[in-house]
């Protein structure tokens, strides 16, 4: 029975992937910046060695800056609803290290209890810096799930023409070797639309056929982009409703105009007669 059970799940792999080729051809012709334009995720696996080799490439609607910001806050990307995500947070220096020839999970968490340490306060804009950050992933059977502790190497040197790069390696986890890198540009030169690149190449240290690794490559990175597109769209709009709200609550105040600023006659008016005399003074009153 788990014999016919392992062919059928083979055969439905089988023909995904053949529809998967077949969207590429019909797609060839068409350039790559055309695509992108269109809002396609240009992903793709291949193989170097042992190593699984991943690119990805797409187009999200937010300045260059805001998609830093969410790929640099390792601790909500929970929120962000990530593909096969079960945790992700920034680490110190400290846990790193005595994790660092852990193969459990648990161990990890057995070091860092229940720690939680925000990006902003190690983060140095406009500079080069490093950050390290925790990733546990659930990962489908037969592999068990994969846990990394990521030291990223992160360049905001460039910012100012909305370019950010991160590299990264592995610093600690339960896979063989991983390295990569994140760069992010104006698309076309819109610095309100960026262009997101992606590269990771990884020995996941898992006895699994290569067209799987390959499959799930495929099929899971334009995940990623997604979630990224949606946390975007939702953080420009609560920012255009910020923007919104300060500018209904300023008070426009015009200076007082020259004939408000006369002293008032005696007879409590302080418009002045239409034959422009001086005004009439009261008759004094009787002794």
């Amino acid at each position: 029975m788990k014999i016919r059970h392992g062919r059928l799940f083979l055969i439905c792999l089988h023909f995904l992937s053949v529809s998967l080729f077949a969207d590429e051809k019909a797609l060839e012709g068409t350039s790559d910046v055309e695509r992108l334009r269109k809002g396609e995720v240009l992903a793709e696996g291949s193989y170097v060695g042992r190593d699984v080799v991943g690119r990805m490439r797409g187009v999200i609607d937010a300045a260059p800056s805001l998609v830093w910001e969410i790929f640099i806050e390792a601790d909500r990307w929970l929120d962000y609803r990530m593909p096969t995500l079960i945790d992700s947070r920034i680490v110190p220096e400290e846990v790193a290290r005595k994790s660092a020839d852990s193969k459990s999970v648990r161990d990890f968490y057995k070091v860092l209890g229940s720690q939680v340490f925000p990006v902003e306060p190690i983060r140095k804009k406009g500079r080069e810096w490093e950050h390290l950050a925790f990733q546990y992933y659930d990962v489908p059977w037969p592999v068990r799930n994969r846990w990394m502790i990521l030291r990223t190497r992160d360049n905001e040197t460039k910012a100012k023409r909305g370019n950010f790069r991160a590299v990264w390696s592995r610093a600690a986890g339960n896979i063989n070797t991983i390295e990569g890198y994140f760069l992010l540009t104006p698309f076309e030169g819109n610095r309100q639309k960026t262009l997101l690149e992606y590269y990771v190449k990884t020995d996941p240290g898992a006895h699994v056929p290569r067209f799987m690794i390959r499959w799930g490559v495929e099929l899971i990175m334009p995940e990623v982009i997604k979630a990224i597109r949606r946390e975007a769209t939702r953080r420009v709009a609560t920012r255009r409703v910020a923007t919104r709200r300060v500018a209904t609550r300023r008070v426009v105040t015009r200076p007082p105009s020259p004939a408000s600023q006369r002293p008032p006659s005696s007879s409590g008016s302080s418009t002045p007669p239409a034959s422009g005399n001086p005004p009439r003074q009261s008759p004094a009153p009787p002794p």
